[in-house]
């Protein structure tokens, strides 16, 4: 290791390296999705009219892998942000030990007991040893200052989740969720239009044989023969981790909300003298 590599602090190389992660897992996702998900349409009738159901193709599991890297780019957040902590309350010459990290509260009643008005008979507070600045810092980015239904959905706490799963219970697991779709449509046009459409519920996750939806046809035109009109879908989709069994707990985009999380938290705590050389992207 070069002596400027070695002159990086290493919360620095963790949150920098999650940050590498992110683009690699992204990129693997897209090809996996663009490579793997196909549907078909078959027609068929509902009553007196024709109607095209269209249901999702059988396709390669994601691969195991990604609850690797997933768990390693969590791993590299959480503990990066825990030695950011470690690494202010050393330069600010408080003793900082095997209690010190940063706090993730949903709960404002236990961040006060745990942190605020933590009983002196138990170890020290993790946070203990920061300045008073960033104390308030801190304790202004927990989850729990969001309305109770928003703050399992927050970056620090889908951190902590996919955090406590990946190191005590299992390796995370990947599925495909759809969104609602976006365009959906036949073509060539001119032909058949739709007349009327249903469509599955946004955020369900895709299995072999599952229904997209169901579009009603309305013949404008015969096409000529030889022209095959086909129902085209276009939407978002994207790949979600989880412990097995158990509903997804964030997805590839929320991934990268993480990692906007810990930028900012980081450009909040840390001023650097002399700069830590991080890259422009960072």
């Amino acid at each position: 290791m070069s002596d400027r590599t070695s002159a990086v602090p290493g919360w620095v190389v963790k949150l920098v390296r999650a940050a590498d992660l992110y683009k690699f897992i992204n990129d693997e996702s897209a090809t996996y999705i663009k490579d793997q998900l196909k549907y078909d349409a078959a027609p068929q009738r509902i009553g007196r009219d024709e109607w095209d159901v269209l249901t999702w193709l059988d396709a390669n599991d994601p691969d195991p892998t990604f609850g690797v890297w997933v768990g390693e780019l969590v791993h590299d957040v959480r503990s990066g942000l825990d030695q950011l902590v470690y690494a202010l309350a050393s330069e600010n010459d408080n003793d900082p030990g095997e209690h010190t990290q940063f706090p993730i509260y949903d709960s404002e009643v236990l961040w006060v007991r745990d942190i605020e008005q933590r009983d002196p008979k138990r170890n020290p507070s993790p946070i203990r040893g920061v300045t008073d600045d960033e104390f308030a810092f801190i304790k202004a980015v927990q989850p729990y200052h969001l309305p109770n239904k928003k703050r399992a959905g927050h970056p620090l706490m889908q951190l902590l989740r996919m955090s406590n799963v990946d190191k005590h219970r299992t390796l995370h697991v990947a599925a495909i969720r759809a969104g609602a779709p976006t365009v959906v449509v036949y073509e060539p046009p001119g032909y058949i239009a739709i007349a009327k459409r249903s469509l599955a519920k946004p955020g369900t996750l895709v299995k072999a044989g599952a229904e997209i939806g169901r579009v009603k046809r309305r013949v404008i035109a015969i096409p000529p023969p030889g022209t095959q009109v086909q129902v085209r879908i276009q939407g978002n989709v994207e790949l979600v981790f989880m412990q097995e069994g158990k509903p997804p707990i964030a997805g590839v985009n929320d991934l990268g909300l993480i990692i906007s999380a810990a930028r900012a938290i980081v450009k909040g705590l840390r001023r650097w003298d002399p700069p830590v050389p991080l890259p422009e992207d960072w």
